[in-house]
């Protein structure tokens, strides 16, 4: 490619899979800078996005989720009502790092993860949190099952 020829497509955001809450106005930045003055209602201004793509699997009001912190604290509370336990969690490919990262905080431990989820964890900035070394663990965290699934974790069930 030549060095001069680039083309812009401009700014997309996918959101995926997402529940807003208000932090992420001030922990997103680039999305949010500090020094774009407020819009008319007062609430944060965002860069300009040329094309939203808006996941709304779940706008219908029928579905009514408890808020993260609750998730986490009923997660919390059942884990501690079973100490000394092994916790299994099994997630899709992404979307709950949040709640994992909290949990092994709250517990002061790391969470077992594959390989694979561990590269994209440590990308995502919270290695430290888990290991790929199932002796240091007492929290596992996987995929849904798949024919392909690291062995590690059937080993430890």
């Amino acid at each position: 490619m030549c060095p001069n020829n680039f083309s812009y497509f401009g700014r997309y955001l996918h959101t995926g899979d997402l529940r807003f809450n208000e932090y992420m106005w001030s922990e997103y930045k680039y999305l949010y800078p500090p020094e774009l003055s407020p819009g008319p209602e007062g609430l944060p201004r965002s860069i300009q996005i040329d094309e939203l793509i808006l996941d709304n699997t779940y706008c219908d009001p029928i579905f009514d989720f408890p808020k993260r912190e609750k998730c986490l604290r009923m997660a919390v509370d059942v884990i501690n009502k079973n100490i000394p336990c092994d916790v299994y969690f099994i997630s899709y490919t992404a979307g709950k790092e949040e709640l994992f990262v909290e949990v092994a905080r709250k517990f002061n431990t790391r969470m077992w993860c594959s390989k694979e989820r561990y590269r994209d964890l440590h990308a995502l900035g919270f290695g430290q949190y888990f290991t790929v070394d199932t002796s240091e663990a007492w929290m596992f965290l996987n995929l849904i099952h798949t024919d392909d699934q690291d062995d590690e974790w059937t080993k430890k069930m």
